[in-house]
């Protein structure tokens, strides 16, 4: 294989890493400091993006360590936002708990879909991690879950994750064809 290209790939899987433990630690903080308040957006916009971007180191990490992988990947993305928001250590835990679960399930409906194509694979997994995500969130980070604020999450987040596996999709695609280019 090309050395170059190898070179290519271990940067893009730095990059999804600092994007995931950017936005996992960019969601903490902002429940931390807004509360409940603060669910929809992050519903929305930043944990569908943390759901795609786990699903494409997934498939990149395939084998040996995958669980080891993802395990210290949510762990550091809690320890961090611990580290950087007073206060936040209860959403962090939260966090941690909820993530760790929603990524097992995601994680295991993503594996079992192999032959599928890929925004099917993303988009069926994000569901099932979006449930499981809202659900233990809000029920750890709050002292409960309303029914309606976790079907709702869940839903902002498929649909957020529908979109953003829209984009990765097209880039990735992108990156693909000029790496084809380059050889």
């Amino acid at each position: 294989m090309n050395t170059t290209l190898t070179s290519q790939k271990e940067q893009g899987v730095y990059l999804y890493i600092a994007l995931y433990l950017l936005s996992v630690v960019a969601a903490n903080i902002s429940i931390a400091a807004y509360g409940p308040s603060a669910l929809l957006f992050v519903s929305w916009v930043v944990i569908p993006f943390d759901l795609t971007l786990k699903d494409a180191l997934q498939e990149r990490w395939t084998g040996d360590g995958l669980a080891k992988k993802l395990g210290a990947l949510v762990f550091a993305g809690s320890v961090l936002s611990a580290l950087l928001s007073r206060g936040s250590e209860m959403v962090s835990l939260a966090s941690f708990v909820a993530f760790a679960v929603a990524g097992a399930a995601d994680g295991f409906v993503f594996h079992k879909m192999p032959k599928n194509k890929p925004l099917l694979r993303v988009n069926a997994s994000n569901v099932i991690g979006a449930l499981f995500d809202s659900w233990l969130f809000q029920a750890i980070a709050f002292g409960g879950a309303e029914t309606g604020m976790v079907f709702a999450q869940a839903a902002s987040k498929s649909v957020g994750g529908f979109v953003w596996s829209l984009v990765l999709v097209h880039l990735l695609s992108k990156l693909s064809k000029k790496n084809k280019c380059a050889d």
